[in-house]
């Protein structure tokens, strides 16, 4: 997986690169907001990143997250963005689910980051990938 600054420099050389050509599982919407794509396993012994998983749509690859919670009732949902903010020191209310809630392959969006958030979540993804 390409780190941060790889990206960087990918997205200088060839700006028409678009993160799901390089393989990320995120894509920078404007300068206080951004997308993740992420593979939920709800039912899991314990919640916790899993790596990546390459996926068709809509990204490439996907951020992997086992989640100990159910998948009914919105109980799945709800852990992953408990545990996404807890982890990340983001507020819950900034995170949402853009599309996928009732699938396992989710678009999360986050908003109202300031740049030095937004480079330490994409810092972080590249630790976890």
């Amino acid at each position: 997986m390409p780190s941060l600054r790889l990206w960087q420099l990918n997205l200088e050389l060839h700006p028409m690169t678009s993160p799901e050509q390089l393989g990320v599982p995120w894509r920078i919407v404007n300068a206080t907001s951004l997308d993740l794509c992420v593979k939920v396993i709800p039912k899991s012994s314990s919640t916790k990143f899993g790596g990546c998983q390459p996926v068709d749509y809509p990204f490439r690859v996907a951020l992997k997250i086992h989640l100990s919670a159910v998948p009914e009732d919105g109980k799945a949902n709800a852990a992953l963005i408990a545990f996404l903010a807890k982890t990340w020191h983001i507020a819950k209310a900034h995170i949402t689910i853009q599309s996928g809630l009732a699938s396992r392959i989710k678009i999360l969006h986050f908003q109202e980051l300031t740049l030095q958030k937004q480079e330490e979540l994409i810092e972080n993804l590249t630790k976890i990938l």
